[in-house]
């Protein structure tokens, strides 16, 4: 099983270990899977992050996004700006999204050439959620995704699996309860589903157990 969102806490080789500030930064290095992120910018810090890419050449972008309970002015350029470099660098990405997944997706189709990328905890719609799917989008489910409408039309999109907790044994023990639920509403086995969550990993460059 590898949890394909969660943030800094105990180690772990397991799991995308995602920031939003950029204070976790010195933090992410023990970790084999990573990204370096940040959300709600006071004013654009995208060359904050592009410099820990550069240094960094074998980790994520995340998280980054919109969230309508938190807007910001320089949200916006902030992404652009970013986006520009990660097309161009085909650095795959890893998005926040709440509520506003039609400002998203415009920012989105203004590339020429997206990388792959990850909209972590995914509540949203069957349909929103196709249109990321069609730009090269992954979507992460959640606890919190399976209690929405369409969670079993979204099992059928290519997907992987998250807890957006902080890594330790309580995280490892949802881990375990969103494979088995992903499971059974598939009905499939937990060999299986982990086939088809590493093939979906492996489109952002993430390798299972294995140091990046």
């Amino acid at each position: 099983m590898f949890d394909a969102h969660c943030h800094i806490g105990e180690y772990t080789s397991s799991a995308l270990v995602c920031t939003s500030s950029l204070e976790e930064y010195p933090y992410l290095s023990a970790y084999p899977h990573r990204g370096y992120g940040l959300l709600f910018p006071e004013r654009d810090e995208s060359s904050r992050i592009i410099e820990s890419l550069e240094r960094d050449r074998k980790a994520l972008c995340g998280e980054i996004g919109l969230d309508r309970r938190y807007v910001k002015a320089a949200d916006i350029q902030f992404l652009e700006n970013l986006l520009d470099y990660l097309c161009q660098d085909e650095r795959p990405f890893v998005l926040h999204l709440v509520r506003r997944m039609d400002e998203m997706l415009s920012l989105l189709r203004r590339q020429k050439r997206l990388p792959h990328f990850l909209i972590h905890g995914y509540t949203g719609s069957y349909e929103s959620a196709r249109q990321f799917v069609a730009l090269g989008g992954v979507i992460s489910l959640g606890p919190r995704s399976f209690r929405t409408r369409d969670i079993d039309r979204l099992l059928h999109l290519p997907f992987v699996l998250e807890t957006d907790m902080k890594v330790s044994p309580e995280q490892e023990m949802t881990l375990e309860r969103v494979y088995e639920e992903a499971r059974m509403r598939l009905g499939i086995s937990f060999s299986s589903l982990d086939e088809m969550t590493e093939r979906n990993l492996e489109m952002l460059n993430i390798e299972q157990n294995r140091s990046l």
